[in-house]
């Protein structure tokens, strides 16, 4: 897609300069028409007052100051393909830099999918590993309140040994509490790391809009600069037929010169031929007045594209900064700090089970009396 975007760049660019050479160039030859021809309406003037001029000198001043003019429009051309060159550069750049900045976004993500799923998968197998382990724990509990249970005889011995029965029995039932409440924060600890992990889930949904938003403007963008693409390409061949009918009066300009310079005495004709051409000149001057509104319209468009495409990249900028603020690494970093104390916190429960069991094991030889 970006070497698909430069190349539109590209073309926009290269269309663009040859709109404004050839609109320039239409330019320059209006005014040596219209120059002529006015010098031409002054040299009949002239003729009819009864004060003749030489065709040589006329001819000589018409030439130096064409030669003028289109010295003067050769170098506004010059500065205008300059300014046209500079915005085309300004406005490649952005669409470059936004799409470069599009496909790290996009990158990204997928590294935020990767450790996400990593991350679910590694909570799924902790969870499935302390439901054993409670499972576990728990038939061990059962087991042990059931030789709890049969220790319990109403036949006992003598008084000390039941005063330390009672004394076994408390201990061993503190002990089964503090395991109940281990296991209770241990769930505890669950659930935050399921909420945890419900939150990095909202995080990357919110990225993944912010993605598909900017994918959206990306592809108006284009749609803008493929209509600009057909703007110029209309304007193009307006200025082809523009060329066409000023190679026509340029013509008939030459033809009148000829004759002017054959015949001084045809006033009245002479006047009639230059007011035709007049009426032609001004019919496409006007043609060309609507050219340079257009072109001036179009330069706006891409103006607007230009501005639109700015901000389209600090949106993206920002995006990436607050995406950068919350990394998955320290959520990931966080969860397997949790991990590891509720591994520390099962062996602990398992550490307290086995005493437990070997107390039991210890007391199996003793009387209790009935509760």
């Amino acid at each position: 897609m970006l070497l698909m975007d430069t190349k539109t760049s590209e073309k926009l660019r290269s269309k663009h300069v040859r709109t404004l050479e050839l609109l320039q160039k239409t330019l320059d030859e209006n005014v040596d028409l219209r120059d002529q021809i006015g010098r031409l309406q002054k040299g009949t003037l002239h003729l009819g007052q009864g004060v003749p001029q030489s065709p040589s000198n006329r001819a000589t001043e018409l030439e130096d100051e064409i030669d003028r003019l289109k010295a003067e429009q050769r170098a506004t051309t010059l500065a205008l393909e300059e300014a046209a060159r500079v915005r085309h550069a300004e406005f490649t750049l952005a669409v470059e830099t936004l799409q470069k900045k599009t496909l790290r976004l996009q990158n990204e993500v997928v590294t935020l999918e990767t450790a996400l799923g990593q991350v679910q998968g590694k909570l799924s197998a902790e969870k499935a590993h302390w439901r054993d382990e409670r499972a576990q724990f728990t038939e061990k509990n059962r087991r042990l309140r059931g030789e709890l249970d049969a220790l319990r005889d109403p036949t006992a011995e003598s008084n000390c040994n039941q005063q330390q029965s009672e004394h076994e029995l408390q201990r061993l039932r503190e002990e089964l509490v503090a395991i109940t409440d281990s296991e209770r924060e241990a769930r505890g600890l669950i659930r935050d790391a399921q909420d945890r992990a419900t939150r990095l889930q909202s995080a990357f949904d919110t990225q993944q809009q912010q993605i598909n938003a900017q994918q959206t403007q990306i592809d108006t963008l284009q749609q803008q600069l493929a209509s600009a693409n057909e703007n110029e390409a209309a304007h193009t061949r307006e200025l082809s037929v523009l060329r066409e009918q000023q190679r026509d009066l340029r013509s008939q300009l030459a033809q009148l010169q000829r004759e002017a310079s054959q015949q001084p005495e045809s006033n009245a004709l002479q006047q009639q031929q230059h007011a035709s051409v007049l009426a032609q000149l001004l019919h496409v001057e006007a043609a060309n007045e609507q050219l340079r509104s257009d072109n001036h319209t179009l330069q706006e468009q891409v103006a607007r594209l230009h501005a639109q495409l700015h901000e389209a990249a600090t949106r993206s900028n920002n995006a990436q900064q607050q995406h950068c603020g919350s990394s998955v690494f320290a959520v990931h970093v966080e969860l397997k700090r949790e991990n590891f104390q509720l591994r520390t916190q099962i062996e602990e429960l398992k550490q307290l089970q086995k005493r437990f069991l070997l107390t039991a094991a210890k007391k199996t030889t003793m009387r209790f009396p009935a509760l």
